[in-house]
């Protein structure tokens, strides 16, 4: 240690300046994670800006999964619009108009319509419509295989979706109408399906935070 004379001693100088940048650095990150954390939503708008439901505080495990799941996500958004939804299922028979013509640029149209269904529309501002939580009890369902009445359902109405566009290339009016139109109504018993599966979910997430409010102690 070197001294000067008529000046006190300057002890550790080197350790002093690294612990003051590690407090300053430990008190940026704390204030950053204090931002994050503060005012966040919770149950459909938490979904709407990237917060998982029942747990509104809690960011992604990681922020490139945050990052490549945000397009899907934005996509069943929208998608779960109600005109979406009613545009894009009660324009179902467009399907068939391809096939029965055997015309390639109606089938090109028609695809160019089913493509842009799902993104054209904005996200609803609430879950309150049935075609709304049809559409999001399908993103939740879609989740996993399951083996359950909806997986039967929409096999079932893919079979008949099946026989419907061979009917429609066979130019058989009859067979079509019966084809069509039962696929159509298991898909729509499906949707229904999904609002029930929805709703389950919804309540299965919610209960716990209810829990957690009632048993604890209130101050006055």
């Amino acid at each position: 240690m070197r001294t000067v004379k008529g000046c006190p001693p300057v002890v550790g100088v080197g350790s002093t300046l690294d612990d003051l940048s590690s407090t300053r650095l430990l008190r940026i990150w704390v204030n950053t994670i204090s931002e994050e954390a503060e005012d966040a939503p919770s149950g459909y708008t938490a979904e709407q800006k990237g917060y998982p439901r029942g747990r509104a505080s809690l960011r992604s495990e990681s922020a490139r999964e945050h990052d490549v799941a945000i397009p899907t996500e934005k996509t069943w958004k929208r998608h779960s619009n109600p005109w979406s939804v009613w545009t894009r299922t009660l324009t179902y028979p467009l399907v068939y108009l391809p096939f029965w013509n055997r015309s390639w640029k109606q089938g090109a149209a028609v695809a160019a319509w089913f493509a842009a269904n799902p993104v054209i529309f904005p996200a609803p501002e609430d879950d309150s419509s049935w075609a709304t939580r049809s559409v999001l009890g399908e993103q939740l369902w879609t989740a996993k295989v399951r083996r359950d009445i909806p997986m039967a359902l929409n096999a079932a109405s893919a079979v008949f979706f099946a026989g419907a566009l061979l009917s429609a290339y066979r130019r058989r009016f009859w067979p079509l109408m019966f084809c069509a139109g039962s696929s159509f109504l298991l898909k729509l018993w499906f949707l229904d399906r999904m609002t029930f599966y929805y709703e389950q979910y919804r309540q299965q997430e919610e209960s716990p935070e209810e829990a957690e409010v009632a048993t604890t102690p209130s101050s006055f």
